[in-house]
């Protein structure tokens, strides 16, 4: 198949590393992939050297007519089958190309917890949509609510991780000197710097489980974007509740490997998520985890089988939590132990890239259907 991939995003999230492996996955398996980006966009430098045909048009916002007619020119011109949006403001300019190209069906992709804005383009433009791809259960039900279109055409397909890529990480002891830190237990987190992550309830609940405890320091791994704002505050919360010197702030590590063998506990303390990267590759990697009831990550985790779940926001329900898995050595093992297992078997690859392979083929049949029905 002939596979253009639409992404106007300037930075690196969970989506976009979704979309990066998606990238590399189609190629492998012998798909021709194209991406368009935005100019300076830090997506074609990921890709290194898998052949991905590279494009530039501004995508300014969900009205760039200008963008919208390049990429129909380039689907007609490239004779795409597969037209695949991954960001919210690129999803009518791919429907409009899909339809001046006269080619092409559109697949999009939902990984944001939040609803999508139903306005006039969106209701005009989204009947033309072969399928929507919702990262999670919880995402789907929202889009079925707002999207004017049938259920039947929103799907389920959670991200994934590649378990060869969890079978050897590096030595506890050289991981947590590399990154600093020394105290027999560390629990951290792993997100982008900004208060729906949740980094200021961890903190407060750091606070707490301090209280009692000498053996623990907490790691926080994440950058924040358009500056150190949010950092700063929350570094001053650290002063201020008298943790600062257990408390080590990481910007973006792009080996997170270091992370989890160093890490005792990752907690994903997000008020919400559509999805979890991070907690599927912690679990991946065999580490005991807690998160908040909050979308996505309530569907990945089994409460007191496959982790922890807390409600979100509830910063003493998080502290007992933190307190119980650091006094459980045993405890600790069992939840790791079953959290690899489960997510290998539910998030492996090769499996999912091949139920989106199949959403593909289901759009392109459901389109030459529909042009064949009005000659029967």
């Amino acid at each position: 198949m002939r596979i253009l991939h639409v992404s106007s995003a300037m930075a690196i999230g969970g989506g976009e590393i979704h979309l990066l492996d998606l990238c590399r996955a189609l190629s492998a398996r012998g798909h021709h992939v194209q991406l368009v980006v935005r100019p300076n966009s830090p997506l074609p430098d990921r890709l290194g050297s898998t052949p991905v045909t590279i494009h530039q048009l501004p995508l300014r916002n969900a009205i760039d007519l200008l963008s919208a007619r390049a990429l129909s020119r380039m689907i007609r011109q490239h004779q795409i089958d597969i037209i695949h949006g991954h960001v919210a403001r690129d999803y009518p300019l791919c429907l409009l190309a899909g339809k001046w190209a006269g080619r092409g069906r559109v697949v999009l992709t939902r990984h944001h917890y939040l609803p999508l804005r139903v306005n006039w383009l969106n209701r005009a433009l989204f009947r033309r949509v072969g399928k929507v791809i919702a990262v999670s259960e919880s995402v789907r039900r929202r889009l079925i609510a707002s999207l004017p279109v049938s259920a039947d055409r929103i799907v389920t397909i959670p991200n994934w991780i590649d378990p060869d890529d969890y079978r050897q990480l590096p030595p506890s002891e050289q991981a947590r000197r590399r990154l600093g830190l020394n105290a027999p237990l560390i629990v951290g987190m792993v997100g982008q710097m900004t208060p729906a992550k949740g980094q200021e309830e961890f903190l407060r609940a750091a606070a707490l489980v301090s209280a009692s405890r000498e053996d623990v320091a907490f790691l926080l791994v994440g950058s924040e974007q358009g500056g150190r704002r949010f950092t700063s505050r929350c570094q001053r919360l650290a002063r201020q509740l008298g943790i600062a010197h257990r408390v080590t702030f990481l910007d973006h590590i792009e080996d997170l490997s270091w992370v989890w063998s160093a890490l005792t506990v990752l907690v994903v303390p997000s008020w919400q998520e559509a999805f979890s990267m991070v907690l599927i590759q912690a679990m991946a990697a065999g580490l005991p985890v807690i998160a908040t009831r909050a979308g996505g990550p309530a569907e990945i985790v089994t409460h007191r089988v496959t982790g922890w779940l807390v409600p979100p926001r509830e910063i003493q329900s998080l502290a007992e939590a933190i307190a119980l898995l650091l006094d459980d050595a045993p405890l600790r093992e069992r939840l790791g132990r079953a959290a690899r297992a489960e997510v290998h078997e539910r998030f492996d690859r090769s499996r999912i890239i091949a139920r989106i392979e199949s959403v593909y083929r289901q759009v392109m049949i459901e389109s030459r259907d529909s042009v064949r029905s009005p000659a029967s």
